[in-house]
């Protein structure tokens, strides 16, 4: 342990089934996929214009990893 924050924490991005299955199970963020697609093909039906930003937040997935590490 380094005693800086996140430092000693494994994590993977994107929630695979590898992360699930790995030894110990790997905390993930997952992306909300289902939100992402909805808001691509909403913007692709309004066509273009003014740019726009949306922020979709990731939902972290707290597993062996992390777990008794996280506050």
């Amino acid at each position: 342990m380094t005693g800086e924050l996140g430092a000693d924490i494994v994590e993977q991005y994107n929630d695979s089934p590898i992360a699930a299955a790995a030894l110990p199970a790997l905390t993930s963020v997952r992306p909300p996929y289902a939100r992402i697609v909805t808001e691509v093909l909403r913007l692709i039906e309004i066509g273009p214009g003014n740019p726009t930003h949306i922020s979709l937040p990731p939902e972290l997935v707290v597993r062996a990893s992390s777990s008794n590490r996280l506050i």
